[in-house]
């Protein structure tokens, strides 16, 4: 996590006061398997499935940006997402990709109410050496505004709403509709009794061959 605030005199103004309200956090994750044989099991960079000794090669990267981040009045984040995994199994090499951009927003409205809303889009391949029927490209985005109220630290209740479309650009041509209604309920009258409440309700309709 790298805040530039770290390095700003107190009570900044102007740019230097947006400067402040930044901070930005990446997070690189990679993990392989290869055989027991290998003479070099410890190469963590070498990624080409075409090297007999590797066997699955995993690659995670997340950067985010945020905005006033835990402000108790507003915040804003924005992140992308990177997975790549390659595997060697007994069909050939097969892939699996994902790239994913989302953007999350908060605002508290008053000493009950806030709001909250989630942007996303992303995209999954999957490609395979030998069966074509296993490659596909889904393309997808999500929206979910949602609102929540709390009466104090025994009472709180939240609604959120979401709409999600997937759409398979392979020859299937396949699109996915998913509406998404959650509403929540929560008591504790004391540490000791939690009382949850949780009511979802889904639609899906999906067309194509």
């Amino acid at each position: 996590m790298v805040e530039p605030r770290w390095w700003i005199k107190p009570n900044p103004k102007g740019a230097l006061l947006w400067l402040s309200k930044i901070a930005i956090q990446s997070n690189w994750q990679t993990s392989q398997r290869v055989k027991a044989d290998n003479q070099n099991p410890w190469s963590i960079l070498l990624f080409s499935a075409l090297d007999t000794a590797l066997v699955n090669a995993l690659t995670t990267m997340r950067h985010t940006l945020f905005l006033n981040r835990a402000n108790p009045y507003w915040d804003i984040s924005l992140s992308y997402q990177q997975n790549d995994n390659q595997s060697i199994i007994t069909t050939g090499i097969e892939r699996k990709t994902l790239q994913e951009y989302s953007a999350h927003a908060r605002s508290r409205i008053d000493r009950y109410w806030s709001i909250e809303t989630d942007l996303l889009q992303n995209s999954r391949t999957s490609t395979a050496e030998l069966f074509n029927n296993r490659n596909y490209l889904i393309n997808g985005w999500e929206f979910g505004p949602k609102i929540n109220w709390i009466m104090n630290t025994q009472l709180r209740s939240s609604a959120k709403y979401s709409l999600k479309k997937r759409t398979n650009q392979s020859e299937l041509t396949e699109q996915s509709v998913q509406n998404d209604l959650n509403i929540s309920l929560a008591w504790t009258p004391n540490p000791k009794i939690s009382n949850n409440t949780f009511h979802p309700a889904t639609n899906l309709i999906v067309t194509g061959k």
